[in-house]
């Protein structure tokens, strides 16, 4: 039989405190970091994804310039492919916000939305949501203040008739 193991060092309250504030500092550290980079990592793997895109289709836009389109910038190019950019956002999955990241309920509200015009209780229907409060808070207000949708009526946000669409950029 072997004798029960003995460490080189004595586990004393204050090393077990230091181990635990060393622990929650790397840990800190670690989620901030990352926090931070991921959505410029997301952002930029989205853009190389759609200048990839572009470039099967024998389209010469630079990464530069793609970005700049999607900033709303103005780039010179042939129409041409800055029609073919425009298809390859589309089929390119979230890029509607590629400057910001979505939650997923507004990203549903953008999906449920699509090229259609729907009432605040016809989104809902489509979403299986019943809480109006809940719609408002999680899914409207998030993309109204993203700018990614939009009101039929907006100088009247209360309205009876008032509709929401997917906002057209720029």
């Amino acid at each position: 039989m072997t004798p029960p193991y003995e460490p080189p060092f004595t586990v004393t309250p204050r090393v077990l405190d230091l181990v635990v504030r060393i622990s929650e500092e790397i840990g800190r550290q670690g989620w901030s970091r990352e926090a931070s980079l991921t959505p410029a990592l997301r952002r930029g793997n989205r853009l190389r994804s759609i200048q990839a895109s572009l470039a099967i289709e024998n389209n010469s836009l630079s990464l530069d310039q793609v970005t700049a389109v999607i900033a709303g910038k103005r780039v010179l190019g042939p129409r041409r492919l800055l029609s073919a950019l425009l298809s390859a956002l589309e089929q390119v999955p979230g890029t509607d916000l590629v400057t910001a990241p979505v939650s997923d309920p507004v990203k549903a509200l953008l999906k449920v939305l699509g090229r259609h015009t729907l009432s605040a209780a016809a989104c809902m229907e489509k979403l299986g949501l019943s809480h109006r409060a809940t719609f408002r808070q999680n899914y409207l207000r998030p993309a109204l203040d993203a700018g990614l949708i939009e009101r039929t009526h907006p100088d009247k946000p209360n309205s009876r008739l008032q509709k929401y669409r997917r906002k057209n950029p720029a």
